[in-house]
């Protein structure tokens, strides 16, 4: 059955968008699952490259859903735990090469297809998805990350836990840490004494407004990914919209243009935040 998402997204938000996709990811998703229903997904007003994305990103969640490889969760967090408590920093964990015999006997596997690790009450905890983005659409996503060249470079320094430059490769083409939120509290404040903002980097007196043009050049890619939270994390999803229309009531009521304008373009349910040379959602 097609999931319906409660009213309150204005239309000309990027987030009704995600909707309308999530709603078709989700659809088809169950539809492959069970082809003898008669709920055939409705296809979304979507380019067709996008369109042909999102299909493969299902494709891919249909096959990892179907594959729950035979994995003794217990024994692999206990192997981890010893590993990372006995490791030094030029070791390697999780080589085969030095675990107990016990341990390489209890079926330590190595992923290479789309598969889901799930607990002794089959609840899962963790969606494996090799594949799930198109190499033509992960060289768009790197391409477009040349945007954020500027806000990225100027994360790195001092000796500060997430931008030092001790924590990044010399000679990576892009590099550095920084937080995209459409409401941000500043540190060290009680949220009684202080009201959230939109991350510094967003803000519309802003010179440089490369942030905000990276989420607008991303936004078919950053749709995909959350609808496909939808079908992952279902709860998450709708929480987060939830939490997206509720900060939109509330900054219309504060006067905060700043961000309702980011809500406007903002496609994902969740924070984002490129880190190093990876965008993540």
């Amino acid at each position: 059955m097609a999931p319906t998402y409660d009213s309150g997204i204005p239309s000309d938000w990027a987030l009704a968008r995600t909707d309308r996709l999530a709603t078709y990811m989700v659809s088809l998703f169950n539809h492959t699952l069970h082809p003898e229903s008669n709920d055939a997904p409705q296809i979304p007003p979507i380019s067709l490259p996008n369109l042909c994305e999102a299909d493969r990103m299902v494709g891919r969640l249909v096959r990892a859903y179907l594959c729950i490889p035979d994995v003794d969760i217990i024994r692999l967090a206990e192997t981890v735990h010893r590993r990372r408590s006995e490791q030094t920093p030029e070791q390697d964990l999780y080589s085969e090469d030095d675990m107990l015999p016990e341990e390489v006997s209890a079926g330590w596997l190595e992923l290479t297809e789309p598969a889901v690790i799930t607990d002794q009450a089959d609840s899962i905890l963790l969606w494996y998805l090799p594949g799930a983005v198109s190499m033509p659409n992960q060289k768009l996503l790197w391409e477009k990350m040349s945007l954020l060249q500027k806000p990225l470079l100027n994360s790195i320094q001092g000796q500060h836990w997430r931008t030092s430059a001790d924590l990044f490769k010399t000679d990576a083409a892009i590099k550095g840490a920084i937080n995209l939120s459409p409401s941000w509290f500043q540190q060290g404040r009680h949220a009684g004494c202080s009201k959230p903002e939109v991350s510094s980097l967003l803000k519309g007196s802003r010179k440089d407004q490369s942030a905000r043009g990276w989420i607008e050049a991303n936004t078919d890619q950053l749709a995909i990914l959350s609808a496909a939270m939808a079908i992952m994390h279902p709860d998450m999803y709708v929480t987060g919209r939830e939490a997206l229309v509720q900060l939109g009531k509330w900054a219309a009521e504060e006067g905060q243009t700043d961000m309702l304008d980011v809500l406007k373009i903002w496609p994902t349910p969740a924070a984002l935040g490129p880190q190093r040379a990876t965008s993540m959602v």
